[in-house]
């Protein structure tokens, strides 16, 4: 699957920042997931707090149901950097789980 992720940045963005993405059930049950590090797609980095960016990066995504929740998280051991969520046939109002239940 591939993601755009773009904005701007609330803080520094370390090399070593990672963007985490979870695929769940509409019932919170995880589905899989994977990871991969910000940086290492060759933009420039770091990113400096209220520079913008934005990148195109390919995970596995693993067979998914015809409705399901995905989730992206970037961040590292110092903090959570920026997230998103979003459904695929499920209808609103999209109740946001547990990232702990994704990841």
């Amino acid at each position: 699957a591939t993601f755009t992720i773009s904005g701007t940045a609330p803080a520094d963005i370390p090399t070593d920042a990672v963007l985490q993405v979870g695929f769940s059930n509409p019932d919170e049950s995880p589905i899989g997931g994977g990871f991969i590090t910000f940086c290492g797609s060759g933009d420039p980095c770091p990113v400096k707090s209220g520079e913008t960016f934005n990148r195109k990066v390919t995970l596995f995504a693993p067979q998914l149901p015809d409705k399901y929740l995905v989730t992206a998280v970037m961040g590292d051991q110092q903090g959570i950097y920026g997230c998103a969520e979003a459904g695929v046939g499920v209808p609103p109002p999209l109740e946001v789980p547990s990232l702990e239940r994704i990841f």
